[in-house]
């Protein structure tokens, strides 16, 4: 379906003082990333139930 993390520039900052909050976004994003993808797992597995009941229906 739709990548919502592709296209958004990568940043990255000048100094090697926040090295460690950079790591932490960057988990952050992989984890948020792997809940929206379980997120439309779910709602591809919902459309297809709906649409197998509206078959049986009509």
């Amino acid at each position: 379906m739709s990548s919502i993390g592709s296209s958004s520039p990568s940043r990255s900052s000048g100094s090697g003082i926040g090295g460690g909050e950079n790591a932490d976004l960057d988990a952050a994003k992989k984890a948020e990333m792997r809940r929206l993808k379980k997120e439309e797992i779910k709602n591809e597995i919902m459309t297809k139930e709906l649409e197998n009941i509206s078959k049986l229906r009509f």
